[in-house]
């Protein structure tokens, strides 16, 4: 009588495993409905007079611990390992696919638990251990950390996407108020910043550090002079108004030639001349250039032209 071959075999063990993994969650008895299935299937593919040897080298290839369904008696306290089971065992790959089948069923304790295990017995790094120490030096430095203050990794993603948030929000208003300010200059948004950084996190080579660095300085140098812009072009834009409409200013515009008793009537007349050209738009112009001329002094250097 002819034996099937190992491969045949093997393929069905496979199948079974599979199964078993995916099956994890049903009932018992749909459970062994689908295994008894696909023996069933494989019998059905070899000669009769190989099943039973189909079936003897299956229960030594297949786990008796993984799939009790197969073994006969109710009493499965007395159910022993084969010499595959033991292989299986000893074997870290079939391990881990075990680990992996059942993990989809594992609740986020049971997850810590496991990977707080595993990197007990040295099988994970802590990521924490695993950043470069210079980048972890860094960010110490800058927000003034103890040497000995732990790093959260979840909280540090947490921060990385609240900043985030803060960082791409502040790109777009910066730039829109910069337009409306000044649409004529030469001082253009790029790319936004969230398109540099996520290229920059994914290891796109074309990315560098500095690229992203003076991406970032640009923004808080726009950022920065729009806000003391507010104060101080306003103080600028309130001192020549009031210059332009000071009395003195008024009567240095009136001729000197004139009557004496005129020369009252003509200072009133230059007033009004002058209050007629500040219309609501003029004026607000005249701010928006005050803000403009005042963020680019602050950044010379990066625009040199007028708004």
């Amino acid at each position: 009588m002819d034996r099937p071959t190992n491969q045949q075999v093997a393929q069905l063990a496979g199948q079974l495993r599979m199964l078993q993994t995916d099956l994890a969650d049903d009932s018992d008895s749909a459970r062994q409905k689908h295994l008894k299935d696909t023996i069933d299937r494989a019998l059905g593919e070899v000669m009769p007079g190989e099943r039973e040897a189909l079936l003897k080298d299956l229960l030594l290839k297949f786990p008796a611990w993984d799939s009790h369904e197969l073994a006969h008696g109710d009493d499965r306290s007395e159910i022993g390992l084969s010499n595959q089971d033991q292989r299986d065992l000893e074997d870290p790959a079939f391990l881990v696919q075990r680990l992996i089948g059942v993990s989809g069923s594992l609740s986020p304790e049971q997850r810590r638990g496991l990977c707080q295990q595993l990197s007990e017995a040295g099988l994970m790094e802590d990521p924490q251990q695993a950043w470069p120490e210079d980048s972890v030096e860094r960010l110490r430095s800058t927000l003034e950390m103890e040497p000995d203050q732990p790093i959260d990794s979840k909280r540090l993603l947490d921060l990385v996407q609240m900043l985030s948030e803060l960082t791409v929000r502040i790109d777009q208003v910066s730039w829109a108020t910069w337009r409306n300010v000044a649409p004529r200059s030469a001082l253009r948004r790029g790319k936004a910043i969230n398109r540099t950084v996520s290229r920059f996190l994914s290891g796109d080579p074309q990315i560098t550090r500095s690229q992203v660095s003076q991406e970032l300085q640009q923004l808080r140098q726009l950022a920065l002079s729009l806000i003391m812009a507010l104060s101080r072009a306003s103080e600028q834009f309130a001192n020549d108004f009031l210059a332009r409409l000071a009395p003195e200013h008024i009567e240095s515009l009136v001729p000197k030639s004139v009557l004496p008793g005129h020369q009252e009537r003509m200072y009133w007349r230059k007033y009004k001349q002058l209050t007629v050209e500040l219309s609501d738009m003029a004026i607000e112009q005249e701010i928006k250039q005050a803000i403009a001329q005042y963020v680019q002094s602050l950044m010379i250097g990066v625009d040199h032209a007028h708004p």
